[in-house]
Protein backbone atom coordinates (compact mmCIF):
# COMPACT_ATOMS: atom_id res chain seq x y z
CA UNK A 1 0.00 0.00 0.00
CA UNK A 2 0.98 3.76 -0.72
CA UNK A 3 0.94 6.30 1.16
CA UNK A 4 -0.40 9.56 0.82
CA UNK A 5 2.55 11.22 2.04
CA UNK A 6 5.00 9.01 -0.82
CA UNK A 7 2.57 10.03 -3.58
CA UNK A 8 3.27 14.12 -2.51
CA UNK A 9 6.63 13.52 -2.44
CA UNK A 10 6.87 11.72 -5.79
CA UNK A 11 5.50 15.17 -7.36
CA UNK A 12 6.93 17.18 -5.24
CA UNK A 13 7.27 20.79 -7.18
CA UNK A 14 10.57 22.91 -7.30
CA UNK A 15 10.76 25.42 -4.51
CA UNK A 16 11.00 28.25 -6.68
CA UNK A 17 7.44 27.37 -8.23
CA UNK A 18 5.65 27.30 -5.11
CA UNK A 19 6.68 30.25 -4.36
CA UNK A 20 5.24 31.70 -7.31
CA UNK A 21 2.25 29.90 -6.98
CA UNK A 22 2.13 31.02 -3.43
CA UNK A 23 2.88 34.83 -4.24
CA UNK A 24 -0.14 34.35 -7.08
CA UNK A 25 -2.68 33.11 -4.65
CA UNK A 26 -2.22 35.78 -2.66
CA UNK A 27 -2.31 38.62 -5.29
CA UNK A 28 -5.76 36.98 -5.90
CA UNK A 29 -6.97 37.11 -2.87
CA UNK A 30 -6.34 40.63 -2.11
CA UNK A 31 -7.84 41.69 -5.43
CA UNK A 32 -10.76 39.47 -4.60
CA UNK A 33 -10.94 41.62 -1.23
CA UNK A 34 -10.73 44.55 -2.92
CA UNK A 35 -13.94 43.85 -5.44
CA UNK A 36 -15.57 42.39 -2.76
CA UNK A 37 -14.95 45.56 -0.32
CA UNK A 38 -16.11 48.24 -3.14
CA UNK A 39 -12.70 49.51 -3.14
CA UNK A 40 -11.38 51.18 -6.29
CA UNK A 41 -7.66 50.44 -7.42
CA UNK A 42 -6.01 53.47 -8.69
CA UNK A 43 -2.89 54.76 -9.58
CA UNK A 44 -1.84 57.17 -6.57
CA UNK A 45 -1.61 60.56 -8.27
CA UNK A 46 1.77 60.85 -6.18
CA UNK A 47 3.55 58.32 -9.52
CA UNK A 48 3.19 61.77 -11.97
CA UNK A 49 5.69 62.88 -10.44
CA UNK A 50 8.40 61.52 -11.34
CA UNK A 51 11.51 60.98 -9.69
CA UNK A 52 14.16 62.32 -12.05
CA UNK A 53 13.41 65.52 -14.55
CA UNK A 54 12.08 65.06 -17.55
CA UNK A 55 11.59 61.14 -17.40
CA UNK A 56 7.87 60.85 -17.35
CA UNK A 57 8.06 56.97 -17.52
CA UNK A 58 4.35 56.74 -16.20
CA UNK A 59 1.28 55.42 -17.27
CA UNK A 60 -1.38 57.86 -17.23
CA UNK A 61 -4.93 57.28 -16.13
CA UNK A 62 -8.05 59.25 -16.12
CA UNK A 63 -7.06 61.73 -12.87
CA UNK A 64 -8.99 60.86 -9.39
CA UNK A 65 -7.44 62.13 -5.84
CA UNK A 66 -5.85 59.66 -3.70
CA UNK A 67 -4.18 61.35 -1.13
CA UNK A 68 -4.89 59.86 2.35
CA UNK A 69 -8.09 62.20 3.85
CA UNK A 70 -8.10 64.86 0.70
CA UNK A 71 -10.23 67.64 0.34
CA UNK A 72 -9.81 67.55 -3.03
CA UNK A 73 -13.04 66.87 -5.04
CA UNK A 74 -13.64 66.52 -8.87
CA UNK A 75 -17.03 67.61 -9.94
CA UNK A 76 -18.10 63.94 -11.25
CA UNK A 77 -17.73 62.49 -8.23
CA UNK A 78 -19.82 64.39 -6.77
CA UNK A 79 -23.61 63.52 -5.49
CA UNK A 80 -25.29 66.65 -7.67
CA UNK A 81 -28.62 67.05 -8.31
CA UNK A 82 -28.93 68.35 -11.54
CA UNK A 83 -32.78 68.89 -10.98
CA UNK A 84 -31.83 71.74 -9.64
CA UNK A 85 -30.10 73.44 -12.51
CA UNK A 86 -32.12 76.47 -14.06
CA UNK A 87 -33.79 75.50 -17.59
CA UNK A 88 -31.05 78.38 -19.28
CA UNK A 89 -28.02 75.99 -17.86
CA UNK A 90 -25.97 74.84 -20.68
CA UNK A 91 -25.97 71.61 -19.75
CA UNK A 92 -23.09 70.67 -22.09
CA UNK A 93 -21.97 67.79 -19.55
CA UNK A 94 -24.81 65.79 -20.99
CA UNK A 95 -26.82 64.87 -17.80
CA UNK A 96 -29.46 65.89 -19.51
CA UNK A 97 -31.09 67.92 -22.79
CA UNK A 98 -32.21 70.97 -21.35
CA UNK A 99 -30.41 73.69 -22.88
CA UNK A 100 -32.33 76.45 -24.56
CA UNK A 101 -28.98 77.73 -26.41
CA UNK A 102 -28.21 74.73 -28.45
CA UNK A 103 -27.44 76.99 -31.05
CA UNK A 104 -24.67 78.54 -30.29
CA UNK A 105 -22.79 75.17 -29.85
CA UNK A 106 -20.73 75.86 -32.98
CA UNK A 107 -17.65 77.43 -31.83
CA UNK A 108 -16.89 80.92 -32.91
CA UNK A 109 -13.07 79.95 -31.84
CA UNK A 110 -11.07 77.00 -32.41
CA UNK A 111 -8.53 78.15 -30.34
CA UNK A 112 -9.70 78.57 -26.55
CA UNK A 113 -7.46 78.40 -23.90
CA UNK A 114 -7.75 75.01 -22.09
CA UNK A 115 -7.20 75.58 -18.34
CA UNK A 116 -9.63 78.23 -16.15
CA UNK A 117 -9.05 79.00 -12.33
CA UNK A 118 -12.43 80.80 -11.80
CA UNK A 119 -12.15 81.53 -7.78
CA UNK A 120 -12.60 82.38 -5.52
CA UNK A 121 -10.82 85.30 -4.97
CA UNK A 122 -8.53 85.70 -2.71
CA UNK A 123 -8.12 81.71 -2.44
CA UNK A 124 -4.76 81.09 -3.78
CA UNK A 125 -5.78 81.31 -7.04
CA UNK A 126 -2.76 84.07 -8.30
CA UNK A 127 -0.05 81.84 -6.63
CA UNK A 128 -1.64 78.41 -8.32
CA UNK A 129 -1.42 79.92 -12.01
CA UNK A 130 2.20 81.41 -10.67
CA UNK A 131 3.20 77.41 -9.93
CA UNK A 132 1.54 76.26 -13.66
CA UNK A 133 2.95 78.91 -15.63
CA UNK A 134 6.36 77.48 -14.37
CA UNK A 135 5.45 74.25 -16.39
CA UNK A 136 7.13 74.67 -19.79
CA UNK A 137 4.18 73.12 -21.71
CA UNK A 138 1.96 75.96 -20.03
CA UNK A 139 1.54 79.86 -20.83
CA UNK A 140 -0.57 81.74 -18.36
CA UNK A 141 -2.09 85.05 -19.18
CA UNK A 142 -0.40 88.36 -18.47
CA UNK A 143 1.59 86.19 -15.94
CA UNK A 144 3.57 89.84 -15.22
CA UNK A 145 0.63 92.19 -15.41
CA UNK A 146 1.34 95.60 -14.30
CA UNK A 147 -2.98 96.38 -14.56
CA UNK A 148 -4.13 97.78 -10.60
CA UNK A 149 -7.13 95.58 -10.86
CA UNK A 150 -5.62 92.26 -12.50
CA UNK A 151 -3.49 89.94 -10.79
CA UNK A 152 -1.02 87.78 -12.25
CA UNK A 153 -2.64 85.28 -14.79
CA UNK A 154 -6.03 87.68 -15.23
CA UNK A 155 -7.33 88.78 -18.05
CA UNK A 156 -11.44 89.35 -17.09
CA UNK A 157 -11.62 88.95 -20.69
CA UNK A 158 -15.33 86.99 -20.37
CA UNK A 159 -16.38 89.22 -17.21
CA UNK A 160 -15.22 92.74 -17.62
CA UNK A 161 -13.96 93.09 -21.29
CA UNK A 162 -16.13 90.95 -23.13
CA UNK A 163 -16.97 93.98 -25.21
CA UNK A 164 -13.25 94.04 -27.01
CA UNK A 165 -12.27 91.69 -29.39
CA UNK A 166 -10.49 87.95 -29.25
CA UNK A 167 -7.49 88.75 -30.97
CA UNK A 168 -7.06 91.16 -27.96
CA UNK A 169 -7.98 88.59 -25.84
CA UNK A 170 -5.27 86.24 -27.47
CA UNK A 171 -2.57 88.64 -26.88
CA UNK A 172 -2.96 88.20 -23.78
CA UNK A 173 -0.92 84.97 -23.79
CA UNK A 174 2.74 85.20 -24.50
CA UNK A 175 4.46 82.05 -23.79
CA UNK A 176 5.82 78.77 -25.51
CA UNK A 177 3.68 76.49 -23.77
CA UNK A 178 0.59 75.30 -26.03
CA UNK A 179 -1.54 74.50 -22.97
CA UNK A 180 -3.17 78.13 -22.56
CA UNK A 181 -4.32 78.91 -18.93
CA UNK A 182 -6.60 81.98 -17.62
CA UNK A 183 -6.92 82.80 -13.95
CA UNK A 184 -9.91 85.25 -13.80
CA UNK A 185 -11.47 84.83 -10.40
CA UNK A 186 -14.38 87.16 -11.31
CA UNK A 187 -15.62 84.34 -13.71
CA UNK A 188 -16.77 82.05 -10.56
CA UNK A 189 -19.26 84.84 -9.47
CA UNK A 190 -20.49 86.13 -12.80
CA UNK A 191 -23.42 84.55 -14.26
CA UNK A 192 -22.82 85.99 -17.60
CA UNK A 193 -19.27 83.91 -18.35
CA UNK A 194 -20.70 80.03 -18.78
CA UNK A 195 -22.84 81.38 -21.85
CA UNK A 196 -20.16 83.88 -23.53
CA UNK A 197 -17.62 80.76 -23.38
CA UNK A 198 -20.01 78.63 -24.68
CA UNK A 199 -20.79 81.43 -27.78
CA UNK A 200 -16.91 81.38 -27.98
CA UNK A 201 -15.80 78.00 -28.01
CA UNK A 202 -18.58 75.98 -28.35
CA UNK A 203 -18.44 72.02 -27.53
CA UNK A 204 -15.18 72.80 -26.95
CA UNK A 205 -16.17 73.78 -23.31
CA UNK A 206 -15.93 69.81 -23.00
CA UNK A 207 -12.34 69.47 -22.88
CA UNK A 208 -11.36 72.77 -21.06
CA UNK A 209 -10.43 71.88 -17.41
CA UNK A 210 -11.69 74.23 -14.46
CA UNK A 211 -10.20 74.37 -11.43
CA UNK A 212 -12.27 76.29 -7.70
CA UNK A 213 -9.90 77.49 -4.97
CA UNK A 214 -12.68 78.07 -1.76
CA UNK A 215 -11.62 79.64 1.47
CA UNK A 216 -12.97 79.75 4.55
CA UNK A 217 -15.55 82.37 3.48
CA UNK A 218 -15.09 85.08 6.58
CA UNK A 219 -11.29 84.75 6.00
CA UNK A 220 -11.95 85.47 2.78
CA UNK A 221 -14.02 88.49 3.30
CA UNK A 222 -11.26 89.62 5.69
CA UNK A 223 -8.69 89.37 2.52
CA UNK A 224 -11.51 90.78 0.00
CA UNK A 225 -11.06 94.03 2.33
CA UNK A 226 -7.38 94.33 3.03
CA UNK A 227 -6.61 94.20 -0.86
CA UNK A 228 -9.42 96.05 -1.90
CA UNK A 229 -7.76 99.17 0.32
CA UNK A 230 -3.98 98.42 -0.39
CA UNK A 231 -5.43 98.69 -4.48
CA UNK A 232 -7.34 101.73 -4.14
CA UNK A 233 -4.92 103.76 -1.86
CA UNK A 234 -2.56 102.74 -4.14
CA UNK A 235 -3.90 103.21 -7.19
CA UNK A 236 -7.18 105.32 -7.32
CA UNK A 237 -7.80 108.66 -6.98
CA UNK A 238 -11.11 108.18 -6.21
CA UNK A 239 -10.36 106.53 -2.61
CA UNK A 240 -8.89 109.61 -0.96
CA UNK A 241 -8.00 108.79 2.64
CA UNK A 242 -11.13 110.93 3.65
CA UNK A 243 -13.46 108.24 1.85
CA UNK A 244 -11.86 105.65 2.49
CA UNK A 245 -14.21 103.02 3.95
CA UNK A 246 -12.79 101.78 7.80
CA UNK A 247 -13.44 97.83 7.85
CA UNK A 248 -16.28 98.00 10.31
CA UNK A 249 -18.01 100.57 7.85
CA UNK A 250 -17.56 98.29 5.04
CA UNK A 251 -19.13 95.55 6.92
CA UNK A 252 -22.09 97.16 7.90
CA UNK A 253 -22.69 98.18 4.13
CA UNK A 254 -21.75 94.57 2.65
CA UNK A 255 -24.28 92.82 4.70
CA UNK A 256 -26.74 95.91 4.29
CA UNK A 257 -26.44 95.94 0.68
CA UNK A 258 -26.64 91.93 0.94
CA UNK A 259 -30.05 91.44 2.80
CA UNK A 260 -31.29 94.50 0.50
CA UNK A 261 -30.84 92.46 -3.06
CA UNK A 262 -32.26 89.38 -0.85
CA UNK A 263 -35.53 91.26 -0.21
CA UNK A 264 -35.87 92.86 -3.57
CA UNK A 265 -35.62 89.17 -5.01
CA UNK A 266 -38.46 88.40 -2.49
CA UNK A 267 -36.62 85.59 -0.95
CA UNK A 268 -37.36 84.17 2.63
CA UNK A 269 -33.97 85.69 5.04
CA UNK A 270 -34.73 82.37 6.86
CA UNK A 271 -33.83 80.05 4.58
CA UNK A 272 -31.94 82.11 1.31
CA UNK A 273 -29.80 78.31 0.99
CA UNK A 274 -32.84 76.63 -0.23
CA UNK A 275 -33.62 79.36 -2.77
CA UNK A 276 -30.34 79.27 -5.09
CA UNK A 277 -32.21 80.22 -8.30
CA UNK A 278 -33.48 83.44 -7.04
CA UNK A 279 -29.63 84.48 -6.23
CA UNK A 280 -28.74 83.83 -9.95
CA UNK A 281 -27.36 87.50 -11.11
CA UNK A 282 -27.80 88.70 -7.87
CA UNK A 283 -24.56 91.41 -7.96
CA UNK A 284 -22.16 91.72 -10.50
CA UNK A 285 -18.64 90.52 -9.44
CA UNK A 286 -16.47 93.01 -7.11
CA UNK A 287 -19.52 94.32 -5.93
CA UNK A 288 -20.79 92.43 -2.61
CA UNK A 289 -18.04 91.02 -0.44
CA UNK A 290 -20.98 88.55 1.16
CA UNK A 291 -22.18 87.20 -1.92
CA UNK A 292 -18.87 86.14 -3.20
CA UNK A 293 -18.60 83.65 -0.65
CA UNK A 294 -21.66 81.90 -1.13
CA UNK A 295 -19.58 79.06 -2.66
CA UNK A 296 -22.53 76.61 -3.19
CA UNK A 297 -24.50 78.81 -4.87
CA UNK A 298 -21.26 79.67 -7.77
CA UNK A 299 -20.49 76.13 -7.61
CA UNK A 300 -23.91 74.81 -8.31
CA UNK A 301 -24.43 76.91 -11.43
CA UNK A 302 -21.05 76.10 -12.73
CA UNK A 303 -21.67 72.29 -12.28
CA UNK A 304 -25.05 73.06 -14.11
CA UNK A 305 -22.86 74.62 -17.14
CA UNK A 306 -19.88 72.56 -17.97
CA UNK A 307 -18.79 68.56 -17.74
CA UNK A 308 -18.64 67.50 -13.99
CA UNK A 309 -15.54 65.83 -14.79
CA UNK A 310 -13.51 68.84 -16.05
CA UNK A 311 -14.00 70.53 -12.78
CA UNK A 312 -11.85 70.35 -10.18
CA UNK A 313 -12.37 71.49 -6.09
CA UNK A 314 -9.26 72.31 -4.16
CA UNK A 315 -9.61 73.88 -0.20
CA UNK A 316 -7.91 76.99 -0.17
CA UNK A 317 -6.33 76.16 3.76
CA UNK A 318 -5.39 72.56 2.42
CA UNK A 319 -3.41 74.33 -0.59
CA UNK A 320 -1.69 76.91 1.55
CA UNK A 321 0.09 74.30 4.00
CA UNK A 322 0.14 71.60 1.51
CA UNK A 323 1.05 73.28 -1.44
CA UNK A 324 3.38 70.79 -3.42
CA UNK A 325 0.98 67.69 -3.26
CA UNK A 326 -1.72 70.34 -4.65
CA UNK A 327 0.17 71.67 -6.98
CA UNK A 328 1.19 68.03 -8.55
CA UNK A 329 -2.53 67.20 -8.31
CA UNK A 330 -3.04 69.78 -10.67
CA UNK A 331 -0.52 69.41 -13.24
CA UNK A 332 -2.59 65.84 -13.65
CA UNK A 333 -5.86 66.99 -13.58
CA UNK A 334 -4.87 69.20 -16.65
CA UNK A 335 -2.61 66.50 -18.20
CA UNK A 336 0.52 68.31 -18.49
CA UNK A 337 3.81 65.90 -18.22
CA UNK A 338 4.87 64.89 -14.62
CA UNK A 339 7.88 67.45 -12.50
CA UNK A 340 10.18 66.18 -10.42
CA UNK A 341 10.01 66.48 -6.87
CA UNK A 342 13.34 68.49 -6.79
CA UNK A 343 11.31 71.12 -9.20
CA UNK A 344 8.05 71.30 -7.81
CA UNK A 345 9.58 72.28 -4.34
CA UNK A 346 11.42 74.90 -6.04
CA UNK A 347 8.39 76.39 -7.98
CA UNK A 348 6.27 76.55 -4.56
CA UNK A 349 9.01 77.59 -2.70
CA UNK A 350 9.47 81.03 -4.80
CA UNK A 351 6.31 82.16 -4.41
CA UNK A 352 4.29 81.21 -0.77
CA UNK A 353 0.98 80.26 -1.74
CA UNK A 354 -0.22 82.20 1.57
CA UNK A 355 1.33 85.49 1.84
CA UNK A 356 1.57 87.13 5.27
CA UNK A 357 -1.14 89.40 5.70
CA UNK A 358 -0.66 92.57 7.89
CA UNK A 359 -2.06 92.41 11.49
CA UNK A 360 -3.91 95.74 10.95
CA UNK A 361 -8.07 95.46 9.81
CA UNK A 362 -8.81 92.60 11.58
CA UNK A 363 -12.56 92.09 11.81
CA UNK A 364 -13.99 92.12 15.94
CA UNK A 365 -15.31 88.88 17.41
CA UNK A 366 -18.45 90.20 17.00
CA UNK A 367 -18.01 91.07 13.20
CA UNK A 368 -16.34 87.53 12.24
CA UNK A 369 -19.13 85.77 14.12
CA UNK A 370 -22.08 87.95 12.58
CA UNK A 371 -20.40 86.92 8.91
CA UNK A 372 -19.68 83.75 9.37
CA UNK A 373 -23.56 82.83 10.86
CA UNK A 374 -25.26 83.97 7.24
CA UNK A 375 -22.55 81.81 5.68
CA UNK A 376 -23.12 79.08 8.25
CA UNK A 377 -26.25 77.73 6.41
CA UNK A 378 -24.94 77.64 2.83
CA UNK A 379 -21.75 75.88 4.21
CA UNK A 380 -23.52 73.33 5.85
CA UNK A 381 -24.80 72.47 2.08
CA UNK A 382 -21.57 72.73 1.06
CA UNK A 383 -19.87 70.61 2.97
CA UNK A 384 -22.50 67.77 2.65
CA UNK A 385 -21.90 67.93 -1.29
CA UNK A 386 -18.91 68.05 -0.94
CA UNK A 387 -18.36 65.62 1.58
CA UNK A 388 -16.37 68.23 4.06
CA UNK A 389 -15.95 67.77 7.94
CA UNK A 390 -18.91 69.87 9.45
CA UNK A 391 -16.14 71.96 11.63
CA UNK A 392 -13.49 72.20 8.87
CA UNK A 393 -14.25 76.44 8.75
CA UNK A 394 -15.81 76.77 12.25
Amino acid sequence: MVHDHAVADSVALPFSVKCFFSASLICLSLCYWYLLSGVTVFTDVSNNISDEAGSGATRRVFYIPTRDGTLTRLGSHLQFDYETCPRSSLMVNGSRDRSENAELSTALHDDCPKVYIIGAKRGGTTSLIKYLSEHPNFTAANINSSHHALAAGETGYFSRFYYKSWAYYKEQFIGDGEVLGDSSVNNLVNCHVPGRMYKACGENMKSMKFIVLLRNPVERFQSHFRFRDHVHNGFSTRYSAKNRLSLSSFVEREIDRYYEKLLKRGLDLNGVENQLNKLQCLFIPSMNAIYEGLYLFHLDYWLCNVPAENVLILNSEEFFNQTAEIFSEVIDFIGLSPLSKKTILSIVSKNPALELEDSENLLSQTEYLQIQDIYQPFNAKLFELLQWPDSLWS
